[in-house]
């Protein structure tokens, strides 16, 4: 089982209320591809906030949003998503979160979009893999590198409506 459902946030939705919008988005998804009934009551965190169905170990899944875009994974295995507006940033994330083999590769950029995209690529490649494995960033993510084979592997990136989407699964494709 591998499903990835992409869906926008209507600029109305304040921020309070995205979170019980993409909550919605995803009882309809577990509805309408697993004839899921999710109940809010058995929903449960982790340690580190994963959140998970009491009820149900088969189906894993993680959301993610950003302006206008939300984006919720499932998958039977653990997985973890992460999605980020291609904008130019101002502030450079390499220099305070990547190794210096994820630096080198953003910095061999030939226009400043190509190196922001990079930049996002890593960002949400660590993001995703580290949702994956139920911890979020509550470890020193310089000490992920996401072109470890074993990390590198687990990534699938899409890019979406001015966004770049990675996707990380446990499982293989």
């Amino acid at each position: 089982m591998k499903n990835l459902e992409i869906f926008t946030i209507p600029e109305t939705k304040k921020h309070k209320n995205i979170s019980e919008f993409c909550f919605e988005k995803l009882v309809e998804f577990c509805k309408e591809k697993f004839g899921y009934d999710v109940v809010k009551e058995n929903i449960r965190k982790n340690e580190h906030g994963k959140p998970y169905f009491a009820d149900n170990e088969d189906l894993h899944y993680n959301i993610s949003h950003t302006n206008g875009l939300g984006v919720i994974v499932f998958d039977d295995k653990p997985c973890g998503v992460d999605v980020e507006r291609i904008v130019e940033k101002k502030y450079d994330l390499s220099e305070r979160f990547y190794s210096s083999e994820e630096k080198e590769w953003v910095n061999d950029s030939e226009t400043e979009l190509e190196r922001t995209e990079k930049l996002l690529m890593v960002w949400t490649g660590k993001e995703a893999y580290t949702k994956m494995l139920g911890i979020g960033l509550t470890v020193d993510i310089r000490t992920i590198n996401i072109f470890d084979k074993e990390i590198w592997d687990k990534l699938s990136y899409i890019r979406e409506n001015g966004c770049i989407i990675c996707v990380c699964r446990e499982s293989e494709d």
